[in-house]
């Protein structure tokens, strides 16, 4: 998994970021916890993942991006629309996809 590194965090997942992350990481399932990702085909902007989904929708672990991680479908919905603001803001155009490649701030 790559992960964004300004990755965007819930208010709830702040508390417990590196836990939750090295959970993912482990494969764990971790329920009510939300990943927003790149999607691995160029069609769509974002997918919004429940993380006991995760393990089915990668296909390689090194072609993942993980951009953000919330502790419900709420806070993941909060922000999409954080970082459709952002998004918005540096291009003008809400060309996610664009915007993450760009900023080459995967690790």
């Amino acid at each position: 998994m790559k992960w964004y590194e300004k990755l965007y965090i819930g208010k709830t997942a702040e508390k417990k970021k590196e836990v939750l992350i090295r959970g993912l990481e482990d494969g764990k399932r971790i329920p009510g916890l939300w990943v927003i990702a790149l999607p691995e085909g160029e069609s769509n902007q974002l997918e919004l993942i429940p993380s006991w989904n995760l393990k089915f929708w990668r296909r390689s672990a090194d072609s993942s991006r993980i951009v953000g991680i919330a502790c419900s479908k709420e806070e993941a919905y909060e922000l999409l629309l954080e970082i459709t603001r952002d998004v918005l803001r540096g291009m003008g155009a809400a060309d996610f996809r664009s915007w993450f490649l760009k900023q080459d701030g995967f690790r």
